[in-house]
């Protein structure tokens, strides 16, 4: 039963699924987790529809049953082909120069872009509470 669940699971979030169609840059484990965050967070209204990676080997390939369609080269032509509406920049190892051209070709699409931040927020917990005050 729990196999029945998954594949139906995963049947709405790959086919029905509705919000901004988003590119994500970055195919490695940055970008596997913001694959699993857009999938698991409907609130964000995103709708993933594949990888960019400077990467060449990891062109043409499939990460999660979403296509790794190419490097940086490869945005224009997606933003047109694909009506990507957002890209999402996965991780910091991108080179400055890509992330120059990223903004570039998005400012000139009027393309949005984020950056996936991941951060341990530290809470601070007060003064310790004393025996007779519980």
């Amino acid at each position: 039963s729990r196999v029945s669940f998954r594949l139906f699971d995963y049947v709405l979030v790959k086919f029905f699924r509705t919000g901004r169609n988003v590119l994500i840059y970055g195919a490695g484990k940055g970008g596997i987790m913001t694959l699993l965050e857009i999938q698991n967070n409907g609130s964000l209204g995103l709708k993933p529809i594949g990888f960019l990676d400077d990467d060449t080997t990891k062109h043409g390939r499939v990460m999660r049953d979403y296509p790794i369609f190419g490097g940086i080269e490869a945005l224009e032509g997606l933003l047109q082909k694909n009506g990507i509406e957002e890209v999402i920049v996965s991780t910091d190892s991108i080179q400055s120069s890509r992330i120059e051209t990223l903004t570039r070709i998005c400012r000139e699409a009027s393309i949005p872009i984020r950056k996936l931040r991941l951060a341990f927020d530290k809470i601070e917990l007060g003064p310790p509470i004393e025996e007779g005050e519980k």
